[in-house]
């Protein structure tokens, strides 16, 4: 089994918040990765998602969506008694 502290050192894994940041990120990786090789040969994710039925086009933007949102309120440093304008 793989085990991340073994892979990262304990300074490293709190930067990316524990074991579930690391996988986010190997994960968002791995996209990337595939999404540029696609388009390196000469393919559109514009024209690829346009080529889809409706409800996957809506279930994938919504899912994007939702991961922005997610990680955006809830990544690191994250704390729910602060708020931004707090000092002012």
């Amino acid at each position: 089994m793989f085990s991340s502290k073994a892979f990262l050192s304990d300074a490293a894994l709190e930067l990316f918040g524990g074991n579930l940041g690391v996988v986010v990120l190997l994960v968002s990786i791995i996209i990337l990765f595939c999404v540029e090789s696609y388009q390196n040969r000469g393919g559109s994710m514009r024209k690829a998602l346009a080529r889809q039925n409706l409800v996957f086009r809506w279930i994938v933007l919504l899912g994007l969506l939702f991961s922005v949102l997610l990680f955006g309120v809830y990544g690191p440093g994250y704390s729910a008694s602060e708020f931004i304008y707090a000092a002012f």
